[in-house]
């Protein structure tokens, strides 16, 4: 089972590219320790009509709280998250999604993540800060 957890899911619901119901995701390594993607708030992701499900909006970010790790060979799980939801995503707008993290504390990483427009503006929808507990199998330290 342990093995399973620590390889990629081409079924990923956020980024298996063989989810035909799922989201598809390709996330960047745009810097040391930072994971970014880029999508638009589809109607399929709505909760109320016209604005992007909340849910969708912080597993967004939960996911590239994953990839800026990933990237850098440490496999790790989300431990805890603060998630604040600033203003409600309208249907349509383009979105860049980036986590990176900001302290290693062995066994413990602490990571941020904003869900902002991608246009001049650059609106941050949302937020979040988490701990990522390291699991084996990766960078171990």
């Amino acid at each position: 089972m342990e093995t399973a957890l620590l390889e990629k899911n081409s079924a990923c619901y956020v980024c298996g590219p063989e989810n035909a119901a799922g989201m598809r995701l390709h996330f960047e390594h745009v810097a040391p320790f930072t994971a970014e993607t880029t999508l638009v708030a589809f109607a399929q992701h709505e909760g109320w009509q016209g604005l992007m499900h909340g849910g969708v909006t912080f597993t967004l970010m939960d996911e590239a709280f994953g990839w800026c790790l990933l990237f850098e060979g440490i496999h790790a799980v989300t431990a805890k998250v603060e998630t604040r939801f600033l203003k409600p995503i309208p249907t349509g707008t383009e979105l860049r999604v980036r986590a990176f993290v900001i302290a290693d504390r062995k066994r413990l990483l602490e990571a941020e993540a904003e869900v902002t427009a991608l246009d001049d503006e650059g609106i941050v929808y949302a937020s979040a800060t988490a701990t990522m507990m390291r699991r084996a199998g990766g960078t171990e330290q």
